[in-house]
């Protein structure tokens, strides 16, 4: 999970990580707010942020990583980054991930390393500053790594938030599935 990879766990009660867990980020929607008496008023123990954490969570630079293998959901995924979030908040930052593989001839040009480099810089030039991202191609390290370099992405940026398509170019698979969407394998894993 993206908690497991990137966090590993959530943090003490007054943290950011409490008040992403608060705001049922990486957290159980099931799990009910326990309180507890103090001085014969009710004072809730989890689901509280105090002000200090909820300013720093507000006025953070977000950083979002988003990675794209060219496929349509990919491409989606960037589209609403650099349309969307960008466009709303001037002091957001997205690292755009690739892992590519030599070895895989059979792509179309628009998925290979440099067609989709090509693309996503592209896209990216018409929407922000250079200042406001990054590109980060690299070469799969070995079979079945790719989420393991995503999750690797993640941690050494670090991201707030991740972003990426619910299945590549192979299509839907029906090893993973959550909420009615069959996921690849990288998004389960990360």
């Amino acid at each position: 999970s993206v908690e497991s990879c990137a966090t590993g766990g959530v943090a003490s009660m007054g943290s950011v990580g409490d008040a992403t867990a608060a705001m049922g980020i990486g957290s159980s929607p099931s799990v009910p707010s326990q309180s507890r008496f103090s001085s014969g008023k009710m004072v809730p123990s989890t689901g509280w942020i105090d002000v200090p954490v909820c300013e720093t969570i507000l006025t953070k630079d977000i950083k979002i990583l988003t990675s794209v293998d060219g496929s349509p959901n990919s491409m989606v995924a960037l589209k609403y980054i650099t349309d969307g979030l960008l466009q709303q908040d001037r002091r957001t930052y997205i690292k755009v991930f690739h892992v590519y593989d030599d070895s895989k001839t059979y792509l179309p040009l628009h998925c290979t390393k440099d067609g989709l480099k090509l693309a996503v810089e592209s896209i990216l030039t018409s929407s922000v500053s250079s200042k406001r991202y990054q590109l980060s191609w690299v070469r799969k390290e070995k079979p079945g790594s790719t989420s393991e370099q995503i999750c690797a992405a993640i941690a050494s940026l670090p991201a707030d938030f991740a972003c990426m398509g619910f299945y590549g170019l192979k299509g839907p698979r029906t090893d993973h599935e959550v909420l009615g969407m069959r996921l690849c394998t990288n998004i389960a894993d990360v």
